[in-house]
C-alpha cells in the first residue's frame, strides 16, 4: 500500500510537470506567432513604403544628395534606414531568431527564464507595432534635417538649438543621436579604464567626416540631447544582451570615476525633453508590460 501512495505522488508531480510545461509551450509558442506576425507585417510596410518617417527619410536624403554631394556616402548609409535593411529592424529579426532557439530549453527550466524569454517576445512584437516602429525612425529623420544645417526641420523633437536649451546638453555633432545606440555602434573599454564611442563600419564617417575626436561615455552621459532611442524606446529596441551590456558599460564608468574622486552623473538620471506631449505609445508599453509581468508571475511558475 505504501508503495502504491509512492508511485501515485510520482505519478501526480509528472502529470503536474507535463501540464505545466504544456502550459508554458502553448504561451511561448503563441507569443511567438505573434511577433514574427507582427514582424512580417511591419516588413510589408517597410517594403510598400508605407511607413511616414521613412518617407521623409527617403525626402531628406533627396534635398541632401544635392544640397551636400561631399556627403553623399553618409547620406546613403543613414537613408538605407528607410528599408528593410535598416539596422534595427534586422536586429529585431536576429533577436525574434534567437528567441526562437531558446524555447525548448527555456520550457524544460522553467521560472524566470521562461519570464525572460516571455518578455523579450512580448518586447520584440511591441518594438514591431508600425506606430512604435515610425516612432522610432524619427532618430535618422532628425540626423537627416541636423546634416542639413536646420535647412531641414526635425520631427517630433524642437529644433536643434531649443533642445540643447531644453536639456542642458551639447552639440556633440552630426549622427549623435545614434550615439549610445547599440545598433550602430558600441562602448569600447579604453587603457583608462572608461569608455569611448566605437561606430560599426562605415557609421564611422560621422567622425571622419566631420572631424569628431572620439566620445567618451562620461561625457556623453552628462551632455547627451534628446533621442527616441535613449529617451523610450531603448527598453525594447534593444536585446537582453544590449541591456546587459548597458548596465555593465554604465558601472564600469561609475567606479572609473569614483576611484579619481569625480562625481557621475548617469545619461539615464534625467529623461530629456522632446519638446512634445508624452506619446500614448508610451504609457501603453508602460502599462502593458507592467500587466504582463503581473500576469507571468501568477500563471507561470519553475517546474
Amino acid at each position: 500500500m505504501f508503495r502504491i501512495a509512492i508511485l501515485a505522488t510520482i505519478l501526480m508531480l509528472a502529470v503536474g510537470c507535463s501540464s505545466q510545461e504544456e502550459r508554458l509551450q502553448r504561451s511561448l509558442s503563441g507569443l511567438y506567432q505573434q511577433a514574427d506576425s507582427s514582424l512580417q507585417q511591419l516588413e510589408r510596410n517597410i517594403d510598400s513604403g508605407l511607413i511616414r518617417n521613412g518617407q521623409y527619410i527617403e525626402s531628406y536624403a533627396r534635398v541632401l544628395r544635392t544640397q551636400k554631394p561631399d556627403l553623399i556616402e553618409i547620406i546613403d548609409l543613414v537613408s538605407i534606414d528607410a528599408s528593410n535593411k535598416n539596422p534595427v529592424f534586422l536586429g529585431l529579426k536576429n533577436r525574434l531568431g534567437e528567441a526562437k532557439s531558446q524555447i525548448d530549453s527555456v520550457i524544460q527550466a522553467g521560472g524566470t527564464t521562461a519570464d525572460d524569454l516571455q518578455k523579450e517576445l512580448g518586447d520584440i512584437k511591441y518594438a514591431s507595432s508600425l506606430d512604435i516602429y515610425a516612432a522610432m525612425l524619427a532618430d535618422t529623420v532628425n540626423v537627416l534635417a541636423d546634416m542639413s544645417d536646420g535647412e531641414l526641420s526635425r520631427v517630433a523633437s524642437l529644433s536643434k538649438k531649443d533642445s540643447l536649451a531644453a536639456n542642458g546638453a551639447e552639440d556633440l555633432g552630426a549622427g549623435s543621436q545614434y550615439v549610445g545606440n547599440p545598433n550602430y555602434g558600441r562602448w569600447q573599454s579604453n587603457t583608462g579604464g572608461g569608455s569611448v564611442w566605437a561606430w560599426y563600419g562605415k557609421y564611422a564617417l560621422f567622425s571622419t567626416l566631420f572631424n569628431r575626436g572620439p566620445i567618451g561615455y562620461g561625457y556623453w552621459a552628462s551632455r547627451r540631447d534628446y533621442s527616441y532611442y535613449h529617451d523610450t524606446g531603448r527598453n525594447y529596441y534593444s536585446s537582453p544582451s544590449q541591456k546587459a551590456s548597458a548596465v555593465q558599460t554604465e558601472s564600469r564608468v561609475r567606479r572609473n570615476f569614483s576611484s579619481q574622486g569625480r562625481s557621475f552623473n548617469s545619461p539615464y538620471a534625467r529623461q530629456k525633453s522632446s519638446g512634445t506631449r508624452p506619446t500614448s505609445t508610451a504609457s501603453s508599453y508602460n502599462s502593458r508590460t507592467s500587466s504582463a509581468s503581473s500576469s507571468r508571475s501568477s500563471s507561470v511558475g519553475g517546474k
